[in-house]
């Protein structure tokens, strides 16, 4: 017993257990990825549609004031169009002018201006990466035409201002370009009004609704 040599035991392991204990290790940490990609997606696809849903609030929020103070600036551009036109050789004082204003519009002219705080935050995150052309587009326009009637109806009360403090006896160009900017408001409301449709139908085509 005392001349036996000591045994030195070897650990040995077989290829096959180690390429399948490699195989097994990679595949956990795939699925772990690939759930982690999911879980990711999920919240960014809830967030995208949260915010959808947002705006889709908002323009349809916006479309119903618009149709409801549109016929009011149609009228206040109609009777602009009748005083002009009845101006004798071109020619208004400011009482005509503002009575014209006056009778037609007696609570005020109400302009319209849309809402666009839920697109702008949109814009300023990434969650409209992922949303189809056609829905960024109909919402680009809409928003647009929003900005658009926004400087109309900015420039039109800046012509009622100046003419307030305007000490000319003759009214008539104030009036006539008061004409025009109606007429390019109640043009821009009624783009708008379309725009609006066409971003809510391609709203809810992408499955938002309200």
């Amino acid at each position: 017993m005392a001349d036996e040599k000591p045994r030195r035991r070897g650990l040995h392991i077989d290829p096959s257990d180690l390429l399948l204990e490699i195989i097994s290790i990679v595949i956990a940490v795939l699925l772990a990825l690939a759930a982690g990609q999911a879980v990711e997606s999920f919240r960014a696809a809830q967030r995208t549609h949260e915010a959808l849903g947002q705006i889709r609030q908002e323009i349809a929020n916006d479309d119903t004031v618009l149709r409801a103070v549109h016929p009011l600036h149609v009228r206040v551009g109609l009777a602009f169009e009748r005083t002009v036109e009845r101006a004798r050789d071109r020619r208004l004082d400011f009482i005509t002018m503002y009575r014209t204003f006056g009778d037609a519009a007696p609570r005020g002219f109400n302009p319209f201006g849309g809402t666009t705080t839920a697109w702008e935050l949109a814009r300023g995150t990434d969650v409209l990466a992922g949303v189809p052309y056609s829905v960024r587009s109909a919402l680009q326009t809409r928003y647009a035409e929003v900005q658009n009637l926004d400087a109309l109806n900015a420039a039109m009360l800046g012509r009622l201002e100046v003419a307030t403090t305007d000490q000319v006896p003759n009214f008539y160009f104030t009036a006539f370009a008061l004409q025009l900017m109606l007429k390019d408001i109640e043009f821009s409301e009624r783009r708008l009004a379309r725009d609006d449709r066409a971003a809510l139908d391609a709203l809810a085509k992408d499955g938002i609704h309200g």
